[in-house]
C-alpha cells in the first residue's frame, strides 16, 4: 500500500468516523411524538439530576445539568439552542421530537437532524406532537397595537400567496389568543379565542384585568368553537418556524 492509498484511506475512515454519530434517517412519522424533559418538582432545587444525551455510537454529546444557570435563560443548554421543538424557562422543559420509545432501550431524541439517546426517566414524558400542541399550548402572538401579526395565515394547509390572510393587532388592550386545534405534518391549525375584555364571565370585579386558570381556558375553548380558523405552517423538517414566545402553557394566567 502507497502513502497516496494509505493517505486516502485515513481520510475516508475520518470522514465514516465522524458521520457515524447519527446513521438514521428522519422520516416524517417521526414528528409525531414529544418528549418533554422536566426538572424534577420532587428534589430541592440544588439537587436537579444531570442527563447525560449520547451520540448514537455511545460518545457522550451533552449533559443537561437541570441545575446550571443556563436553564434560567429562554434558550437553555448552549448546545441545544435553535436544534429542539422547544426550551421553556418558566416550566423548566426541554422538548424533542423523538422516537417511539422502546422497555429497555435507550429513548431516541432528534437534536437538529441527528438522533441521540437519553436514558428515561420519570421526568421524561412522551406525548403526541397533537396531542401536546392542542391541549397544552396556546398561540399568543404579542406585537403592538395597530401591528400586523408578523405570521401568514391560509385558509387551508396549504402555501398559497394569493390567499393569504393578514390579520392585525387590532385592539388596544386586549392581544389575540388562538387556540390550537390541529396538527397535520408542518401545518397547524388555529381557531381564534372570543374577546377576553368583553368576555365578562372572566373580568374580575371592580378590575380591568382578567384572569384565568387551566379550566377557564377549557371554557373559553368551547365558547370559541365557531370563530375563524387558520392555518399557519409551523415547521421545515425539524426547524420550528414559529417563535417560541408565541406560545404559552394553558396552565398560566390570560
Amino acid at each position: 500500500m502507497n502513502k497516496i492509498t494509505t493517505a486516502l484511506l485515513g481520510l475516508l475512515l475520518m470522514i465514516l468516523g465522524s458521520s457515524c454519530h447519527s446513521t438514521q434517517a428522519v422520516s416524517e412519522s417521526d414528528y409525531d411524538l414529544i418528549a418533554i424533559l422536566s426538572f424534577d418538582p420532587t428534589v430541592d432545587s440544588t439537587a436537579q439530576p444531570k442527563y447525560l444525551i449520547k451520540n448514537l455510537d455511545g460518545t457522550p454529546f451533552d449533559t443537561l445539568d437541570m441545575n446550571a444557570e443556563y436553564n434560567f435563560f429562554n434558550d437553555g443548554s448552549p448546545k441545544l439552542s435553535g436544534k429542539i421543538v422547544f426550551f421553556f424557562s418558566d416550566q423548566g422543559c426541554y422538548h424533542f421530537f423523538c422516537k417511539k420509545p422502546e422497555e429497555g432501550k435507550p429513548l431516541q431524541i432528534l437534536i437538529g437532524d441527528e438522533w441521540k439517546t437519553i436514558e428515561p426517566t420519570p421526568q421524561i414524558k412522551v406525548d403526541s406532537t397533537r396531542h401536546f400542541f392542542t391541549k397544552e399550548l396556546l398561540f399568543f402572538p404579542i406585537v403592538d397595537y395597530g401591528q400586523e401579526l408578523p405570521i401568514a395565515f391560509y385558509p387551508t394547509p396549504k402555501e398559497d400567496p394569493a390567499k393569504r390572510i393578514t390579520l392585525k393587532q387590532d385592539k388596544l388592550n386586549d392581544a389575540k389568543v388562538f387556540f390550537i386545534r390541529d396538527i397535520q405534518g408542518e401545518w397547524m391549525k388555529l381557531q381564534l379565542c372570543v374577546d377576553l375584555s368583553t368576555n365578562d364571565l372572566f373580568l374580575e370585579p371592580d378590575s380591568a384585568s382578567y384572569d384565568c386558570q387551566y379550566e377557564d381556558w377549557d371554557q373559553l375553548s368551547k365558547v370559541s368553537k365557531d370563530n375563524p380558523t387558520y392555518w399557519i405552517r409551523w415547521r421545515d423538517g425539524s426547524k420550528v418556524l414559529i417563535p417560541q414566545n408565541y406560545l404559552e402553557y394553558r396552565d398560566v394566567e390570560c
